[in-house]
C-alpha cells in the first residue's frame, strides 16, 4: 500500500508534509535507484514507477522521457507495454496525439511483447490502448472510429456501452 493512498498521518501534516512532499519523495527514490542500478531486474518497474510519478507531478516531457528510456533499456521485460501505455499517456498530455496514437497502435496491433512466462504475446494493457484509441478518435471528432473502438472494447471496461451509443446518436 502507498503511504498516499491510506492518507498522509496527522503529525506529517501538522509538519507540513503535503501529498507532493510524498510524491517527490519518491520518485527521488525511484531516480536514485536507476542511477545506482540501472542494470538491476527490478530497474523496468523502477523506471515505470518514476514515470508515473512524473506524470502526476504534471510533468510528462519528464515522464514520457523516462518511460522510453526505460523501455529501450529492457525489451524483453514483461513491463515494457505498461512503459510504452504511460509514455503514450505522457505524450498525449503533452498535445502529441499523433505520437501517442502511433504508440497505442504498436500497442494494440503487435503481438510480439514480453510476457511473464518468458515468452512473448499481444500486450496485457491490449484493450486499455484500444480504449485510448477510441478515446483519441472521439477528441479529434472521428466518432465512427470512436464507436467502432468503443465496440472492440465493450466486453472490457463497462462505461464503453454508453459512449458508443452515445457517439451513435451524435453521429446520426
Amino acid at each position: 500500500t502507498r503511504i498516499l493512498d491510506s492518507g498522509l498521518p496527522s503529525d506529517l501534516r501538522e509538519a507540513g508534509v503535503t501529498d507532493v512532499d510524498i510524491q517527490l519523495l519518491a520518485a527521488a527514490w525511484h531516480r536514485r535507484f536507476l542511477a545506482f542500478q540501472p542494470r538491476s531486474v527490478l530497474a523496468p518497474e523502477a523506471g515505470l514507477h518514476l514515470a508515473k510519478a512524473l506524470l502526476d507531478l504534471d510533468a510528462p516531457e519528464a515522464a514520457a522521457r523516462q518511460a522510453h528510456m526505460s523501455a529501450s533499456r529492457a525489451p524483453d521485460d514483461p513491463a515494457l507495454d505498461a512503459l510504452v501505455f504511460l509514455e503514450s499517456l505522457a505524450r498525449s498530455r503533452q498535445g502529441r496525439s499523433q505520437d501517442a496514437q502511433r504508440l497505442l497502435q504498436k500497442l494494440a496491433e503487435s503481438t510480439d511483447w514480453p510476457t511473464q512466462g518468458g515468452g512473448s504475446g499481444p500486450a496485457s494493457l491490449r484493450p486499455d490502448a484500444r480504449y485510448a484509441l477510441a478515446r483519441l478518435a472521439e477528441a479529434s471528432g472521428r466518432y465512427e472510429d470512436a464507436a467502432e473502438g468503443y465496440a472492440e472494447v465493450r466486453n472490457h471496461f463497462a462505461e464503453v456501452t454508453e459512449a458508443r451509443e452515445a457517439l451513435v446518436r451524435v453521429s446520426l
